[in-house]
């Protein structure tokens, strides 16, 4: 479980990951809980959706956290890390949240989704810079300079 605060590489890192796999001819597949409530909603066999999310040999799911804070939404996503535990498939999670929050775990809702990530991930906490910070600061740097440059 990668953590941390935007910017820093944790879904690169992660979909990093899930490429190498993929070149070794696992099964990967990439997503967010936001992708997957879009997807149950749209079908008539949600029981099917979460066993195909079960069958996969590495799921990542990115930004958890992120997602509607809804009562619906919690029990998705309950439900998916459920059936990764269930099936011993392992995840690759990631989340703005700390360390912290990841020990805590928060309302009764969430520390069920909590207690079973502590029992299937390692977290990792990533400290870097905002990239997307300083190529946006580079980027205007850069403009103005040539704003500058155009005005003489």
């Amino acid at each position: 479980m990668f953590l941390g605060s935007t910017g820093t590489g944790k879904t690169f890192t992660a979909c990093c990951i899930a490429n190498a796999l993929l070149e070794k001819d696992y099964s990967v597949r990439a997503t967010t809980f936001g992708e997957i409530a879009a997807k149950l909603q749209g079908s008539w066999d949600k029981e099917e959706i979460y066993k195909e999310l079960a069958r996969y040999d590495l799921l990542a799911l990115d930004d958890l956290g992120a997602e509607r804070d809804t009562s619906y939404m919690d029990e998705i996503v309950f439900t998916v890390i459920d059936a990764r535990s269930a099936a011993k498939k392992p995840m690759i999670i990631t989340s703005n949240m700390d360390a912290a929050e990841f020990i805590n775990g928060g309302e009764i809702a969430k520390n069920r989704v909590f207690s079973r990530l502590k029992e299937m991930c390692i977290p990792v906490t990533v400290s870097r810079r905002d990239r997307r910070h300083e190529r946006m600061m580079l980027e205007s740097a850069a403009d103005i300079a040539r704003l500058l440059q155009a005005g003489e």
